[in-house]
């Protein structure tokens, strides 16, 4: 039996059960959410701000929205989010609430929709395969057109906000080896139209980022190139459903990709000389004018074929570039921000892998101040020259004061 007015139960299972009303039925009759846990007190501790939380949305709620979580999502999208964002971004939003969201939940009553349903719906896309990552990243942008409901007061609460989400998997990272980057690098320089490979190697830039590059963004003065747009083909949502592709010139993704990437006398050179004999106003370019994403893939998928790299992406050389810089103790930080990337913590996540060596480098350095014996200093398998090389590793990833062994 209920405590009375708590309504709290205990079921047979031993568990109790605290209900809350949630909603309404179409029919008027209150729609409960449930909570459990082994204690009494547990339950009505958590029970209580629960009520409050949905008592005070019914008695700010004032407007009632009768359509369906499909309804929803098209006005919140289209009306409230399109004139404020990107055009690649609206795409992309698009094309995940039209694949992942509305096939499985788009018919539902917006005012129906429960922490069950959104649940379900999220280990329905687990069970399919979606990578976790993916299924979050769809979870983010369903969670902030309900939340924006609730804002508007057609919901009372958000049913997204007490949903489990899948683990984050660390990313697959597929980088060239040394050998194999010289084959690639070895093929782009011996014909022409390959030059995008060889600014992919040795600046990291993303492909639509190589694609926008004018000359005026190359400052051979300093070395510098400055990353101040990118080119991509996104559908045409405009023309109707049977959706076509367009090109857009946009700023970069977001706003650490707008940045300065300092180049070496090597790629200057070859710079120098793809401008000698350039006719466009892009460094990469396809019939005097912009070579685009998909243009710049098929040049690269030729010579990579050639050499061996059939399964390879031109995105690949980016991450190879990445590895490289972590090879010769380029430390997150300074990568972070060549890469254009939002924050360290994405860098070192993606390339986590890689920084294993370095970090068993910093260690072995580390542990040469330890007093030991000189001929245990010698199992490490560290050469002097190398003892040297590590210690100046460390001072530079942790800026300690490292004395080398003399």
């Amino acid at each position: 039996m209920a405590r009375k007015g708590e309504n709290i139960y205990k079921r047979k299972d031993g568990r109790w059960e605290g209900r809350y009303i949630k909603g309404r039925k179409p029919d008027g009759r209150p729609l409960y959410g449930s909570i459990y846990g082994i204690k009494y007190g547990d339950v009505k501790a958590r029970l209580i701000p629960i009520k409050s939380t949905y008592a005070a949305a019914r008695e700010h709620s004032s407007v009632r929205y009768i359509g369906t979580v499909r309804d929803w999502l098209c006005y919140w999208l289209d009306d409230l989010q399109k004139p404020h964002i990107k055009p690649s971004t609206y795409a992309s939003y698009r094309d995940k609430l039209a694949r992942h969201v509305l096939p499985n939940l788009g018919d539902k009553r917006l005012e129906m929709l429960t922490e069950d349903d959104i649940q379900q719906w999220i280990d329905g896309l687990t069970a399919k395969g979606l990578a976790g990552s993916s299924v979050r990243t769809v979870y983010r942008i369903f969670n902030a057109a309900l939340q924006k409901a609730v804002y508007r007061h057609y919901l009372f609460v958000n049913p997204c906000r007490d949903v489990t989400l899948p683990g984050e998997q660390q990313p697959e990272i597929h980088a060239l080896t040394i050998s194999q980057q010289k084959e690639l690098e070895k093929q782009a320089l011996a014909g022409k139209g390959n030059e995008a490979v060889i600014l992919a190697l040795y600046t990291g830039m993303r492909i639509g980022e190589i694609s926008a590059l004018r000359w005026d963004d190359v400052d051979f003065d300093n070395n510098l190139i400055y990353v101040r747009r990118t080119l991509q083909r996104i559908p045409d949502y405009d023309v109707g459903a049977d959706a076509k592709t367009k090109l857009i010139m946009d700023i970069p993704k977001t706003r650490t990709s707008y940045r300065m990437i300092p180049f070496g006398g090597h790629l200057k050179a070859s710079l120098l000389e793809w401008k000698a004999v350039s006719k466009s106003e892009y460094v990469i370019s396809c019939k005097g004018h912009f070579a685009e994403p998909r243009v710049i893939s098929y040049r690269f998928r030729k010579i990579a074929d050639k050499v061996g790299l059939a399964d390879t992406t031109f995105h690949s050389l980016r991450h190879t570039y990445a590895t490289r810089c972590i090879e010769r103790g380029i430390d997150v930080v300074t990568l972070s921000r060549l890469l254009g990337h939002a924050s360290s913590k994405l860098t070192l996540d993606t390339y986590a892998d890689s920084t294993v060596e370095q970090r068993k480098y910093a260690m072995a350095v580390l542990d040469m101040l330890l007093p030991q014996e000189e001929p245990e200093r010698e199992n490490l398998g560290i050469g002097m020259v190398n003892k040297q090389k590590f210690a100046a590793l460390l001072m530079q990833l942790f800026n300690l004061d490292i004395p080398t062994a003399s």
